[in-house]
């Protein structure tokens, strides 16, 4: 608000419009697909914005009337109205925390569940005897109420683990992405992307802190080394994540045994890649 707002040039503004219209064109890209409509995207949208201009101005310690809404976000104050009372009787539904993300996290982060290498060590189905990790042990890290065998069952469906000659639980090194899941990929694909959004956001009006944020392109490659890098980023790109993973286990554990905290993070990384043609009318 400010950086742009102050902005003696209409340039920033016009960058602005044109950095907005290219990333909206990927979303309602994703809309049409799903058989989202305008209508529907609008009142999303209408409520976002009311929600949004409420906060400022209780930030900012300003008077927070409906007409005041109202004028700074452009929504109709019967809207506002309206979308303020919806909110209020509406049902708070809690975010449940992914169980499968935080196993596989421990399974891939937990020295106790690596080997010298920092794989993830093959387990036995049930711990034999007491202090022995094993996939039992390792769901009772995370959960009480569920048994080893739904998951681990669950899990041999999806791909997430196979059954080695041993009869030993393998964990599938992919499984650290999305899984063909739609929930899943809904629930990364609304964290993620509202997290990147709010990095970039921050890095235009606190330019003096900056959240790393970088990307790299290139353009005029052939088929043949854009599925080269694709395969090299998938790679290192995971590799990235299981280091940062172990890392952020050892921290959370001396968190839990001394003060703890209310501080989040989100680190990943991207591949995109299409043909000249397509790139056209972004």
């Amino acid at each position: 608000m400010s950086d742009l707002e102050s902005s003696s040039s209409g340039g920033v503004e016009q960058m602005l419009r044109g950095a907005v219209r290219r990333v909206l064109r990927a979303l309602v890209r994703l809309l049409v697909h799903q058989g989202f409509t305008f209508p529907e995207l609008v009142e999303i949208l209408k409520g976002i914005y009311v929600e949004e201009v409420e906060k400022e101005l209780k930030m900012e310690g300003e008077r927070c009337t409906h007409s005041r809404i109202s004028l700074i976000s452009g929504v109709h104050r019967k809207d506002v109205r309206r979308l303020l009372e919806s909110r209020e009787n509406a049902l708070v539904v809690q975010e449940k925390v992914s169980l499968t993300a935080r196993l596989l996290s421990i399974w891939s982060g937990d020295p106790k569940y690596l080997d010298e290498e920092g794989n993830s060590l093959p387990l036995a189905k049930i711990a034999a005897s007491a202090g022995e990790v094993a996939f039992d042990t390792l769901v009772l890290e995370v959960s009480q109420d569920l048994r080893s065998r739904t998951i681990l069952d669950e899990w041999q469906k999806r791909g997430i683990v196979s059954i080695d000659a041993q009869q030993r639980v393998q964990l599938n090194r992919d499984a650290m992405f999305p899984s063909d899941d739609i929930e899943a990929k809904l629930h990364y694909f609304a964290r993620n992307t509202a997290d990147h959004i709010a990095a970039c956001d921050h890095n235009l009006i606190v330019p003096e802190h900056p959240f790393p944020e970088r990307s790299l392109f290139f353009d005029g490659l052939s088929l043949h080394s854009v599925t080269e890098l694709e395969r090299l980023c998938r790679h290192r790109g995971q590799d990235t994540l299981l280091a940062v993973n172990r890392e952020a286990l050892r921290l959370a554990a001396e968190d839990d045994a001394g003060a703890g905290g209310g501080e989040r993070f989100t680190f990943g990384f991207y591949f995109y890649r299409e043909g000249e043609a397509d790139h056209e009318i972004k």
